[in-house]
């Protein structure tokens, strides 16, 4: 649960410093964040992040879109790693 709370502000920052995505795109994202089962697992969130970057490639609404979408992806990619990294420095320490 960390891990989302930490992206949502991130995302509350990141609305400051780049073009306003539509209402919509913004909701769907917060309610995959919120969707998230397991934010524990490294998998959960390389899945959110592949599924937002493939977002941004279909997108038609806006370039804004696009851009949150990439961000936002790639912040989950990036968590993903994180939690990967821990996971492997737990197994070589076993």
């Amino acid at each position: 649960m960390e891990n989302v709370a930490e992206l949502k502000r991130l995302i509350t920052q990141i609305l400051v410093l780049i073009s306003q995505p539509e209402p919509q795109t913004l909701k769907k994202v917060l309610v995959m964040l919120d969707a998230i089962t397991s934010p524990e697992k490294s998998e959960s969130w390389k899945v959110l992040g592949d599924a937002l970057l493939d977002d941004a490639k279909k997108t038609s609404t806006s370039d804004a879109d696009a851009l949150f979408l990439i961000v936002v992806g790639s912040s989950c990619v990036g968590v993903s790693i994180g939690l990967k990294r821990e996971e492997n420095r737990k197994a070589t320490q076993a």
